[in-house]
């Protein structure tokens, strides 16, 4: 008998464990890339890679109502100091850019009106 117990594992069972090493090296790399690859989908589209090259890339239309752009969007922008314009066409501005407050203000009096 050996005087080392991992001397003797090793010494009875060393192609079993090179059988072992070999299935869960190939199974890490297998593993990876199902992990990896759903990562790298929505990242890319969360980082706007899937839009290269289109005109949705610098522009998504999102549905707001009117109460939540006053409560929640106006507050957010006026705090990060974001100007605002209406009436955008295309890559030229008819109007000059505003405030949000001063937005918000200038639809409310064309509502009223």
């Amino acid at each position: 008998m050996e005087p080392r117990l991992f001397k003797y594992i090793w010494r009875h069972s060393w192609r079993d464990q090179m059988v072992i090493l070999v299935i869960v090296a190939t199974s890490l790399g297998i593993y990876f890339v199902s992990l990896d690859l759903p990562k790298r989908i929505v990242n890319d589209a969360i980082q706007g890679g899937a839009f290269k090259g289109s005109d949705t890339a610098a522009f998504i239309p999102v549905e707001v109502s009117w109460d939540e752009f006053c409560s929640v969007w106006v507050p957010g922008l006026e705090q990060d100091s974001i100007l605002m314009g209406l009436n955008w066409s295309k890559t030229e501005a008819a109007s000059e850019d505003m405030t949000p407050s001063d937005v918000q203000r200038t639809i409310e009096m064309a509502m009223r009106a």
